[in-house]
C-alpha cells in the first residue's frame, strides 16, 4: 500500500481510498504509462495523485463508476502533463551544469565555448532584470513555464492575439537592453 494512504487519519476516508486505490490503480499506473517510462516516476506520480484525490475525498464521494473512473484517469493526465512540462523545461534549463560536468579532457568542448556560454547566461540575468515586471512575467511564462498564448492571454486578461505582439515587443527589448550591455560594446 502506498504511503499517502496509511497516513489517511479517518478510518472511514482509509478505508475508502484504498478501495479506490485497490479497484483503480491498474488504470491509473497504465494511463501514467502513456506520458512515463521510467518506473520510479511512475509510482511517483501515483503517489502524487492519490495525494490530491485524497484532498478531494467528499467529491469522490458524491461519483459513481464512469464519472469516479474519469475523474481519476483526469488526475493521473495532468499531473503527468504537468511533470513532463517540468523535466523538459529543467532539461532545456541543465545546459550549463551539463557543460560543466562535462570531461575538461573532452575535446568537443572547446573552452572558448563554455567561458562564452556562461558569459551570455550571466548578461541575460543583468538584462532580465532590469526588464519590466510585465516582460519578465511574459518571457518567463512563455520560455521557462512553456505556458501557451491562450493561458498567457487568461491570465493578462487579453486576446491571443495581443499576447503574440506582448511577446514580440517584450522580446526586442530584451535584445536592445542586451546589446547595449558592456560584453556585446566590447565585441564590436
Amino acid at each position: 500500500m502506498l504511503i499517502s494512504l496509511v497516513l489517511i487519519e479517518d478510518r472511514n476516508d482509509r478505508e475508502f481510498m484504498s478501495e479506490i486505490y485497490e479497484q483503480y490503480k491498474r488504470l491509473m499506473y497504465s494511463k501514467a504509462m502513456e506520458f512515463l517510462t521510467n518506473p520510479q516516476d511512475t509510482d511517483d506520480l501515483i503517489q502524487d495523485c492519490l495525494e490530491r484525490l485524497i484532498k478531494n475525498i467528499a467529491t469522490l464521494r458524491t461519483l459513481d463508476g464512469c464519472k469516479l473512473a474519469s475523474y481519476i484517469v483526469i488526475t493521473v493526465r495532468n499531473a503527468a502533463i504537468n511533470y513532463v512540462k517540468h523535466q523538459e523545461v529543467q532539461s532545456r534549463h541543465s545546459f550549463l551544469t551539463d557543460f560543466e560536468n562535462d570531461d575538461p579532457q573532452d575535446s568537443t568542448i572547446m573552452p572558448e565555448d563554455l567561458l562564452l556560454t556562461k558569459e551570455l547566461s550571466t548578461e541575460f540575468t543583468k538584462v532580465f532584470e532590469l526588464l519590466s515586471e510585465n516582460d519578465r512575467f511574459l518571457l518567463r511564462g512563455k520560455y521557462i513555464l512553456d505556458l501557451s498564448d491562450e493561458e498567457l492571454a487568461d491570465t493578462l486578461g487579453c486576446a491571443v492575439n495581443s499576447v503574440r505582439m506582448k511577446l514580440t515587443r517584450a522580446r526586442r527589448r530584451a535584445m536592445r537592453r542586451l546589446l547595449e550591455g558592456d560584453y556585446f560594446s566590447e565585441q564590436t
